[in-house]
């Protein structure tokens, strides 16, 4: 699987960006809460510039400014700041409202009264933005931009009102703006890989920016990787990097795994004292592109899910070894289990689908990383599984599922040697119609190749890799795993007591049935290869008979009809042709 890695790596590179302060600075800067403990973690932001300036203003933050954060008030007693601030906000950020000046009269009326930076919320006044809608900042009063010297970010409604909350209750809140000159180091393709389907990884980089605005350097990088028994093996690279250059460093060799447990890389460079770690595990039987301590869930607003296809994808990729493997189970966190459940079974539905992401076996996955309209469509499915929201999802359990193999209906699936599978979760909002966007579990910091690794779709939009810097949890189990007590699915129904035909089909389907007893109910749902609900049926007092489908009306393509009988449950795959 040389090749894909290496088209791995290509894509990971092409599409990583990051925020900066200014944003025509080189360093990328998070900006971070770092008390109270209850608010803190990394938050998005818009920075000094705006799509409509020709320049940025403000400064070039090389240097990560730490201070707590204060309301900036005018005489009048408003937080605008588009009069004078009375406030002494000197070795503070300043905290000040969007809205009845230009953002360059704000930050200059704190920089004035003594902040060291200024943060500017969004207010709630157009209805068009979101509460996770940010914006950069552009330079409106033209004079004020020259005179300018604090760096100044805007953050979210969503954002602002957690500050707004700690602030009211008398906390004392600090932030950092932190800037990145060596940061997010790659180790593997997945953070978890079975030791026994482990593959030498050979694309090992990092980031280093040269804070340097006159002279090149030549930086060496070394990357120390720690086994769990302590077996420690080193790997350098070495780059030329111009000045104020953001270099993609990547490490001569390769490394393979050869030990149970958590392997530990620490990355130092030979131009200063900074050091950062990495970690990859490898498991028994488990892939998985997320860290096992989860609890993060990433979500866009529900004003975003609901405007949009009220669709949520989100997939992690597998690669096998030169052996292949069997898979047998999935499993995956929802963390607002009692915001999503209906009741309506056609509703509480999330959709997991295993795809064959490289059908042609040329070592590229088999959507174009670039597109826009790229969809899991485009891929080959092979298993799926269905998992009944209950209302009691917390996120502080995994859900597991069987799968249900497509080509036999077993529950074992062959994963060829040296193949690419994605398992995607999928839910469909549209039944519910509830417009509340599933917060399906995940972790941050997690370092990996992170396009086409975690691809998600949500609401009609695609990004290559991952949410807010945060990784969904979605692990795919081979044979040998055996799921918590309690978890298992609805018993399966067996291939003998049900039958599609004609299928292929081009206008009508025939579900026939041969039961063991008259079922009071059966329901059948058709849903596309993305998950997306098309129909629901139920049927009643459904023995030895024929039921027919309509088809004419559906779209060419793959189909998979979940059947649910008091005697099991079946998924069938349809071709309309």
């Amino acid at each position: 699987m040389r090749l894909t890695l290496t088209f791995l790596m290509l894509c990971a590179v092409a599409t990583m960006s990051f925020a900066q302060i200014n944003t025509a600075s080189p360093f990328p800067v998070d900006f971070e809460i770092l008390a109270p403990a209850d608010d803190a973690g990394i938050y998005d932001y818009g920075t000094q510039a705006g799509e409509n300036t020709d320049f940025p203003w403000g400064p070039t933050l090389s240097e990560t400014l730490v201070r707590d954060i204060a309301w900036g008030y005018t005489a009048a007693g408003d937080s605008l700041g588009c009069e004078a601030i009375v406030t002494d906000l000197t070795g503070k950020i300043a905290v000040i409202r969007r809205g009845a000046c230009d953002f360059t009269v704000k930050v200059l009326n704190a920089q004035n009264a003594g902040a060291d930076g200024v943060i500017i919320i969004n207010h709630y006044d157009n209805v068009d933005d979101t509460d996770a809608f940010v914006i950069g900042m552009s330079c409106g009063a033209a004079e004020n931009c020259a005179d300018i010297t604090i760096p100044a970010i805007f953050v979210s409604r969503t954002t602002g009102e957690v500050i707004v909350n700690s602030l009211a209750a008398g906390e004392t809140m600090s932030v950092s703006f932190t800037v990145k000159s060596f940061y997010d180091p790659t180790s593997s393709f997945s953070i978890q890989t079975p030791l026994t389907d482990a593959i030498p990884f050979d694309s090992y980089f990092i980031h280093y920016v040269n804070p340097n605005s006159v002279d090149a350097v030549d930086v060496t990088v070394t990357a120390t990787i720690a086994a769990p028994s302590g077996i420690e093996t080193v790997l350098t690279g070495a780059s030329n990097v111009g000045p104020l250059g953001d270099s993609i460093i990547v490490l001569d060799g390769e490394y393979e795994p050869t030990e149970l447990g958590t392997y530990t890389v620490t990355w130092t460079h030979d131009q200063g004292s900074e050091v950062l770690e990495s970690q990859f595990i490898t498991t028994d039987y488990t892939y998985g592109t997320a860290s096992p301590e989860l609890g993060q869930a990433p979500r866009v607003s529900d004003a975003d899910f609901a405007t949009g296809n009220l669709v949520y994808q989100a997939g992690a990729l597998s690669i096998m070894d030169e052996d292949g493997a069997v898979a047998t189970h999935a499993s995956f966190g929802l963390s607002n289990g009692a915001d999503l459940y209906t009741g309506d079974p056609d509703a509480d539905q999330i959709v997991v689908i295993l795809y064959d992401a490289d059908s042609d076996d040329d070592d590229l996955i088999d959507f174009s990383p670039t597109s826009a309209a790229t969809t899991f469509d485009d891929l080959t499915p092979v298993a799926l599984a269905t998992y009944f929201i209950t209302g009691n999802e917390t996120g502080d359990d995994q859900l597991f599922v069987q799968w249900e193999n497509l080509v036999d209906g077993g529950n074992l699936v062959t994963l060829k040697p040296n193949g690419a599978y994605y398992t995607v979760i999928a839910y469909d909002g549209s039944s519910a119609g509830l417009g509340i966007c599933p917060g399906f579990v995940a972790s941050a910091g997690v370092n990996y190749l992170n396009f086409p690794t975690t691809p998600i779709i949500v609401a009609g939009s695609f990004f290559s890799g991952g949410w807010n810097g945060q990784t969904v949890g979605i692990n795919l189990h081979l044979a040998g795993f055996e799921p918590p007590v309690g978890t298992e699915d609805l018993p399966g129904l067996d291939a003998d007591k049900v039958t599609l035909a004609p299928n292929p089909v081009s206008s009508r389907l025939n579900v026939m049935f041969d039961l063991d007893q008259t079922a009071d109910k059966i329901q059948m749902i058709m849903t596309d290869v993305s998950g997306k609900i098309i129909t629901t049926e139920e049927y009643e007092q459904v023995f030895n008979q024929s039921i027919e489908i309509d088809m004419e009306r559906l779209p060419r393509g793959s189909y998979f009809l979940s059947i649910a009988t008091p005697e099991g449950y079946r998924v069938e795959r349809i071709i309309k042709q």
